[in-house]
């Protein structure tokens, strides 16, 4: 998409607008509500003349929730938990505990910093992504960088500012496991009684390119509303929010569909470069919450095998193991019914086979 406007009317009177993402959609996606800081990041993603950029992704997934759905006894309530969770995690990575980090603004060293973006609720899970800062070479202003002076500074302070992204990241998705299993998982367990075995919250982290896109209607439409026999409306919107499309994304998918119920993994881009950072005593990374990166291998549809990183939580594994258990006694339980159960009837049909043959 090149940088030549495109003008189109809004339903906001007068007002006109570009090709651009609108306002109201990265005010949705962000939670900004500064006007000002709004035009700002517009003007950051715009910089190079398209709307690509570096994110980190965020994948959320409740497994077997299909087969969970099968024993719901109250839709209604069922429908509220999830949504209700659903919205404190919108809330939680628009928060300002949870934010990407840029480059330093002035000569004091102040950094500027930007909430988290809400990409899309799929049903079971959510997909949210933070911003990377762009990198000096790509820059238009540090595009004679190399010649200057500084240049390595810049580029090492790039580098901190993404693996301090990644870590915001990755201390968000800990903290919203953590709520799942002990606000979510007890409300849903009420709704569902006996859940399955392997239920319960994945996550899966990415990084890479992606192209930042409104969902609406696009200069085409009226001409394709011809093709597909409908009518055509002016300013058409299937949502408000943005959404990003890339590797980046299938990358984060592949390594929650690789999760285990409560586990994080991320995948080898993203979880190398900060784990280096983390062992580098002269790197500077945010410290937050306490945990680990652990080197692991999973298998993916387009890469067989591929590297990638499991987060060791110690709070999180505890909660997991509290938080479960009565799924785990319960089930014990009643295998341990049906197998009695089995044996007595066995025991009765053999007697029962017995008699008979007495009596011929």
């Amino acid at each position: 998409m090149g940088k030549k406007e495109k003008k189109s009317k809004t339903t906001s009177g007068d007002a006109e607008e570009d090709y651009r993402l609108s306002y109201e959609a990265i005010k949705n996606s962000t939670g900004l509500v500064n006007h000002a800081k709004v035009e700002k990041v517009r003007d950051d993603i715009y910089l190079d003349e398209n709307n690509y950029c570096d994110v980190v992704v965020v994948t959320l997934d409740i497994r077997k929730s299909s087969i969970a759905l099968v024993n719901v006894e109250d839709f209604e309530e069922y429908s509220n938990v999830i949504t209700d969770y659903v919205c404190y995690v919108v809330e939680t990575c628009q928060n300002k505990k949870y934010p990407c980090k840029f480059e330093a603004k002035d000569n004091k060293g102040k950094v500027k910093s930007e909430n988290g973006w809400f990409d899309k609720f799929t049903g079971d899970g959510v997909i949210v992504f933070w911003r990377l800062p762009i990198e000096p070479y790509e820059d238009k202003k540090y595009y004679d960088m190399p010649k200057k002076a500084g240049y390595n500074e810049k580029l090492k302070h790039y580098k901190q500012m993404c693996n301090e992204t990644v870590r915001v990241a990755i201390e968000f998705s800990i903290r919203v496991t953590e709520q799942f299993l002990e606000n979510a998982l007890p409300d849903i367990r009420k709704t569902c009684g006996l859940l399955p075995a392997d239920f319960g919250m994945s996550v899966g982290i990415d990084a890479g390119n992606c192209l930042l896109t409104e969902l609406k209607a696009s200069e085409n439409y009226e001409e394709r509303c011809e093709r597909y026999g409908v009518k055509y409306t002016e300013d058409l919107a299937v949502s408000q929010n943005v959404t990003a499309i890339g590797r980046a994304i299938i990358g984060a998918n592949r390594m929650v569909q690789k999760a285990k119920p409560y586990e994080i993994i991320v995948n080898s881009y993203p979880g190398s470069n900060l784990k280096e950072a983390m062992e580098d005593s002269k790197e500077e990374v945010g410290r937050g919450v306490k945990f680990s990166l652990e080197r692991t291998i999973v298998c993916t549809k387009e890469y067989n095998p591929v590297e990638a990183y499991r987060v060791v939580s110690g709070h999180l594994e505890h909660l997991k193991r509290t938080k479960t258990f009565c799924d785990r006694v319960k089930k014990t339980r009643e295998e341990k019914a049906k197998a009695t159960s089995k044996q007595e009837d066995m025991e009765t049909g053999t007697k029962d086979a017995e008699s008979q043959g007495d009596s011929e």
